[in-house]
């Protein structure tokens, strides 16, 4: 069964991290810049997860993540939010997008798969 990941984030690097760590092993990997970029690749394949930064251009992660879970297809979505250090996002915003899961950065290869994984069992 090959799974579906889709990272939406501006930052080059966590882009290719996420695409080295899940491109060979039976994922399929989709990546965004913009939240409308995001919308394409969802319109393409639901993701099974979606790595998403909090910082994504526009509207943001977090009201893209709300924006998500309000769409029957999408409801069912693992969300893992990729936040830097310095970029608080309190408790409650998290509850009301509906966020699975936080990843700060920096992280490596393992951090990310843990993260994943721990999400997909839940």
């Amino acid at each position: 069964m090959v799974r579906r990941i889709i990272v939406a984030d501006p930052d080059a690097p966590t882009r290719n991290l996420v695409h080295l760590t899940f491109g060979d092993d039976g994922w399929e990997v989709a990546d965004a810049t913009t939240v409308e970029a995001l919308v394409a690749a969802v319109a393409d394949g639901v993701p099974d997860v979606l790595v998403l930064d909090v910082g994504l251009p526009a509207h943001g992660g977090l009201a893209a993540a709300a924006a998500l879970r309000r769409l029957e297809v999408t409801a069912g979505v693992k969300i893992l939010l990729v936040t830097d250090l310095a970029s608080a996002v309190s408790p409650q915003a998290l509850q009301d997008a509906e966020i699975d899961g936080v990843l700060s950065r920096p992280f490596g290869t393992f951090d990310l798969l843990e993260a994943v994984e721990e999400l997909l069992a839940a």
